[in-house]
């Protein structure tokens, strides 16, 4: 996910406009929409976000927002 931030970054940084994001809410986007993904789709967000299961990236989400 980081190569991701990094390159937005960099655009916004090249159009020399302002960009400010939440790490933290860009990663409870990416885990809802794993929690409706299923096959490759799933596996693929299940990757960026580190978790080898559903269960626990829920259960990662949870402690963050917490």
């Amino acid at each position: 996910m980081d190569h991701y931030l990094q390159v937005a970054g960099t655009k916004a940084i090249a159009d020399q406009s302002n960009f400010i994001f939440s790490p933290l809410c860009l990663r409870a986007g990416l885990a809802l929409l794993a929690t409706g993904a299923d096959g490759g789709t799933l596996r693929q967000l299940l990757a960026l976000l580190g978790s080898e299961h559903i269960h626990q990236l829920n259960a990662a989400s949870a402690g963050l927002l917490a």
